[in-house]
């Protein structure tokens, strides 16, 4: 995003006149479409019409928001852009043709070749059906080179596909939008001086310059150069209104620009998945010293509404995205004992905490950087191989998934069968570098090598067949893939297959994708970063930032959930918002430089990071370092579930953002830079809003604090839900009803100040920590939520015709009242694992309610009939 937008806002009003925004619109059109484009999607068709005039081609689009018209010129000299001078007039409906002045497109564009450049000529085609292809012959080291450039309109899109006929570009860039000196903040226009001070001014320049003149040897002082910008008064209204700004859109690697005069939104990319690229427009050499010949597709879009400017993700969604929703992902790096891992499943379950997806990290033969591809067996002795094969059948009994770490890009000098056959090579002709395992714990410092992309899918079908077999795995989680670049692993072996391309490694893996969840039967997980290039053929990512939002800057990740709610949700569900312990800046004030917060998290820190994963549509997450902390387990699986539930099999429908007292559409947000409050519509009936402004939001009769939110669905096809953090009487408390059944916690301070861990054999244990007070409540009475009343934290779910309750933490002493007209009072309520087998419940305030004596048993059982 940007900042300091007074300026501009003075001058979209001058130049963009008062046209009305675009509304709430039903966005399903913009849901990703498995068309075989990355085109961005457009909600309304809108008419398309070609002319050709002199040397000038003119493709023009209009729609019920306006006319977008292209014109491409043949280039008149070696110096204009490669691909042609093109230009967009963009006329939204409501302002007056012509006022805002023409945009360059591409005028940066890069075509490089591999020799000296002499004579060019250009000339048209036309090829039918609104195409135009636009030849130009180049001499190249004194040989002619034909260049075939083919332009049309899809949508609001021009899209270029660039031949050439010989393999003699080494690299092609599709450039930018706008004009190079306009990509930053224009400068405030400088305020009128009196002459006296103004004359003032130019002397002590004068005497400065005479200062610099008088350093050793009398040489000036080298100083860099300035960028071209037209100094602060030479600044027009044409100026302003094409300069453009980055638009940074979480988890998309591709950036939006903003144009202010027009308050046009654009985007440009290449479509490496047609393209003969390596990477970023590099056309490298192979081992043999050839090259791959240009072949590209380049897109630019623009639109007044935001949406329409993302790419499509052109793939199958999914088969399992609501499975991923209806659990948590619980990931464990694994150091101790497989029982550890069991003792943690006994602990939670035992206290109605078991919808899981389980992923064990750091179990393979040698560990996870050492001996790859060799993943079986697991590491350890003969009985902790047996403890592994029986967690495995235990998570198939819970119903849960288990998932241990693969990974097959790299092969370490350590395998049993490493062969430089097996590898890819860079252009010298020598295997390529990956990953180094440099941990000084283990004293172990190797290098590893890349594997061809084709043999990825062979290696692990053999692996995982053996890990499923063994370990009763019902799920994978795959390392790095997803995080790396497409263009990571190319092989430049000349004669190889797909060599020197991107997209060759993105097919192969996609096919390895498919590999592991055949032989898994479950869902492939991933680690996030370029995860959106495979949404779909993957299940879920680990969706921390460092795509489209800097990395280790999730406490000020902006709530832009466009991207990932119309484009990645409905093909994957993806989980948590990355690492805790990398989510924050590592010199943020509340980061200590080792573990935030000295070891524990304040509620508020959590509440933010909670906040995201729900409004994201991302599923329910506990990792390290709170893998033992039962409340992270507590209020992800009774809070969160069941939203991500409700979220996981439905579709997007509307996207507002609270500005100015109302709610807008994501353009109106942009321009008022204001994302800190949002409404997510799905086509079920769920709605969720999420706050992360200081002022508390009002959704109908629950106020929502900074970093809370709520989901609520009402009819509609969805199941009945109401779950929030929100504000009662001043104090933020959490609550969910769903079919799932009931959860209410009133953060309490004492329950919450001291972390409640639990150890792999069921142990509890407490740690004093030092945490923030914020959106913890100290001293309060019970809490009236509706269906009960507590001080403390409960969760009632119903199995078969009983209710059981949970209360958290399990030995503190609160007040646990139901109401008697939804829970009819039984007289006695069994106590498992209590003080008592049995208590005796209470009557209180005539009737209305009645109270659980709490005995420390993890669960609480009576009659759920009336």
């Amino acid at each position: 995003m940007w900042k300091g937008a007074g300026t501009a806002a003075l001058a979209w009003a001058a130049l963009a006149g008062t046209a009305a925004p675009l509304g709430a619109a039903d966005l399903r059109p913009l849901l990703s479409q498995e068309n075989g484009q990355v085109i961005p999607l457009v909600l309304e068709p809108g008419k398309q019409e070609s002319r050709f005039f002199g040397d000038t081609v003119f493709l023009v689009h209009e729609g019920d928001d306006g006319r977008l018209v292209y014109t491409w010129e043949l280039p008149a000299s070696p110096k204009d852009p490669p691909f042609g001078i093109i230009r967009l007039q963009a006329d939204r409906k409501g302002v007056e043709p012509g006022t805002t002045p023409g945009i360059p497109v591409a005028r940066d564009a890069k075509l490089e070749w591999t020799g000296e450049v002499g004579q060019s000529r250009s000339r048209w085609e036309p090829a039918g059906e609104g195409r135009y292809t636009m030849h130009r012959a180049f001499q190249i080291d004194g040989k002619i080179v034909n260049l075939k450039i083919n332009g049309r309109l899809a949508g609001k899109s021009l899209v270029l596909e660039i031949l050439c006929d010989q393999p003699a570009v080494s690299r092609c860039l599709a450039g930018e939008w706008g004009s190079p000196e306009f990509r930053f903040e224009p400068p405030p226009p400088e305020p009128k001086k009196k002459e006296a001070e103004e004359k003032k001014e130019g002397e002590e320049e004068k005497k400065e310059g005479e200062a610099d003149e008088t350093k050793e040897g009398g040489a000036v002082e080298e100083k860099k150069p300035e960028p071209p910008v037209p100094a602060r008064r030479s600044w027009t209204p044409e100026q302003i209104a094409t300069f453009m700004r980055r638009i940074d859109v979480p988890f998309l690697t591709v950036q939006p620009r903003a144009f202010l005069g027009p308050k046009l939104f654009t985007s440009a990319m290449s479509d490496w998945r047609i393209s003969n690229e390596s990477s970023r427009g590099q056309y490298a050499e192979l081992s043999d010293g050839t090259r791959n010949p240009l072949v590209a597709r380049f897109i630019y879009t623009a639109s007044w509404n935001f949406p329409e400017v993302l790419p499509n993700i052109p793939h199958p969604p999914s088969p399992w995205r609501e499975d991923m929703g209806a659990r948590t992902v619980f990931e464990i790096d694994l150091d101790n004992p497989y029982e550890v891992a069991q003792g943690y499943l006994d602990f939670l379950t035992a206290r109605g905490m078991d919808d899981y997806t389980l992923i064990l990290r750091e179990w393979q033969f040698k560990g996870p950087d050492a001996m790859l591809p060799t993943h079986f067996p697991a590491k350890g002795k003969e009985e902790q191989l047996e403890a592994l094969e029986e967690l495995g059948k235990n998570c198939e009994k819970l119903g849960m998934r288990l998932a241990l770490q693969e990974e097959y890009s790299d092969m370490w000098p350590d395998y049993e069968k490493y062969s430089e056959r097996y590898l890819s090579l860079g252009a010298d002709g020598k295997p390529a570098t990956g990953y180094r395992n440099a941990r000084a714990k283990e004293e172990v410092n190797q290098q590893a090598y890349i594997i061809k992309p084709e043999l990825m899918a062979k290696f692990a079908a053999g692996e995982a067949k053996d890990i499923h077999r063994g370990y009763n795995t019902s799920a994978s989680y795959l390392h790095r893939h997803s995080s790396n670049p497409v263009s990571r692993g190319i092989d430049y072996s000349a004669g190889a297959p797909g060599a020197g391309m991107a997209r060759h490694v993105f097919v192969e893996t996609t096919k390895l994708f498919a590999e592991l969840r055949e032989q898994h039967e479950g869902p492939v997980l991933g680690l996030g970063g370029a995860h959106w290039n495979y949404a779909g053929f993957l299940d879920g990512a680990f969706a921390q930032s460092g795509a489209g939002w800097k990395a280790r800057g999730g406490k000020g990740l902006p709530l832009l959930v466009d991207f990932n709610l119309l484009r990645i949700h409905p093909l994957q569900i993806n989980y948590g918002m990355g690492p805790l312990l990398s989510w924050i800046p590592a010199g943020d004030p509340d980061n200590n430089g080792q573990q935030p917060w000295g070891g524990g998290t304040p509620m508020v820190v959590t509440d933010q990071y909670r906040m995201q994963q729900v409004i994201f549509g991302h599923a329910s997450y506990v990792g390290t370092p709170y893998t033992e902390d039962e409340g992270m387990h507590w209020l992800e699986q009774g809070l969160v579930l069941p939203v991500t539930r409700a979220h996981s099999a439905a579709k997007v429908s509307g996207i507002d953002y609270f500005v100015g007292g109302e709610w807008v559409d994501t353009a109106e947000a942009l321009w008022a830079q204001d994302l800190n409050a949002v409404r997510v519509r799905y086509d079920n009936g769920l709605e969720i809003y999420a706050n992360q402004a200081e002022a508390p939001l009002n959704a109908g009769d629950v106020e929502i604090p900074q970093y809370g939110w709520l989901a609520r669905a009402e009819g509609g096809t969805g199941s009945s839900l109401l779950a929030y953090t929100g504000l009662r009487d001043g104090a933020v408390i959490d609550y969910a009803k769903s079919a799932d059944g009931i959860f209410v916690n009133a953060r309490r301070l004492e329950d919450w100040r001291e972390a409640k861990r639990f150890g792999g054999y069921g142990e509890e244990r407490g740690t004093e920590l030092d945490w923030q007070a914020k959106n913890l409540n100290d001293g309060i009475d019970p809490i009236d939520f509706g269906e009960i009343k507590t001080d403390g934290s409960v969760r009632l779910r119903k199995e078969d015709s009983t209710w059981v309750l949970t209360a958290f933490p399990r030995t503190s002493e609160f007040t646990v009242l139901l109401k008697t007209s939804v829970f009819k009072a039984p007289r006695q309520v069994e106590s498992k694992d209590g003080a008592e087998k049995t208590v005796d419940v209470e009557s209180v305030e005539g009737g209305v309610w009645w109270k659980i004596p709490l005995n420390g048993a993890t669960s609480y059982r009576f009659p759920a009939s009336r």
